[in-house]
């Protein structure tokens, strides 16, 4: 077993940062900027796929959602 471990960025931690205070705050900070990155990314896409909705004039793609979403709450 290797003394450090690998993370997503490449880097290494080492061995005792666990019960330091600057590894939890730095996975916090990573996570925080990977949960906002795709939550930007999501909102992207959802407008791109309205927007071809939209200008195919049938907007089907915001329909079956919302039909979807009417089943499931229709099912007790």
């Amino acid at each position: 077993m290797p003394t450090s471990r690998p993370l997503v960025g490449g880097r290494y931690r080492p061995p005792g940062a666990r019960g330091q205070g600057l590894w939890p705050q730095g996975a916090g900070m990573v996570l925080g900027r990977v949960a906002s990155g795709h939550k930007a990314y999501g909102a992207v896409a959802a407008t791109a796929v309205d927007q071809q909705g939209a200008d195919s004039g049938a907007g089907r793609p915001s329909a079956g959602r919302s039909a979807v979403c009417t089943r499931r709450r229709e099912i007790p």
